[in-house]
């Protein structure tokens, strides 16, 4: 009998910590529409701090990579790829984040790479994209470059793009050489 009141108290514990930490997403989660700004970035940033328990947020955090402030954009592109790639819609995730990298503010699509590199393989084709991109910011392309590299051989279909990117450089470099 003992036994049974101590499994069932371990059990309303366990219980208790998971809703706790569900609660806390959801009250940032709420706070993601809130008129004020400010209230907005911190609650994106609260949820970019959780990592993994935000994973109850994460269509709010989609949702407010279209906010009209650039720190929200930014934190919840953060969040979304701390919240890692073991959640059920980590697709809808890293496709988001993809388009995050198109963003009109620098700080938003450095934070959608950054996110993208927590995704692992799942970002191989945005990764792909923004690297086969000439117009794309450069330190964008170096964050594609690494993230194609952390995934590691499952890139491998990334290796002419690469090299055709190190070719051309090379070339860049050896006709300025011969301008001066």
């Amino acid at each position: 009998m003992m036994r049974a009141w101590l499994a069932c108290g371990l059990f309303l514990g366990i219980l208790g910590f998971v809703y706790a930490e569900n609660g806390a997403a959801r009250e940032a989660m709420g706070r993601l529409t809130n008129k004020d700004t400010s209230v907005r970035r911190q609650a994106a940033q609260d949820l970019a701090e959780m990592g993994p328990e935000a994973k109850l947020a994460t269509p709010a955090l989609r949702k407010a990579l279209q906010d009209s402030d650039l720190f929200v954009r930014r934190f919840a592109a953060l969040a979304l790829g701390k919240v890692g790639p073991g959640v059920p819609d980590a697709k809808d995730n890293v496709s988001a984040l993809a388009l995050a990298m198109n963003d009109s503010k620098k700080e938003v699509q450095l934070a959608a790479a950054d996110g993208l590199l927590q995704m692992g393989p799942l970002s191989l084709n945005a990764f792909m994209a923004a690297l086969k991109d000439p117009n794309r910011d450069p330190a964008i392309r170096k964050k594609a470059a690494q993230g194609l590299a952390k995934i590691g051989p499952q890139a491998r279909g990334a290796l002419p793009t690469l090299t055709e990117m190190v070719t051309n450089a090379q070339k860049m470099a050896k006709g300025k050489a011969m301008l001066n």
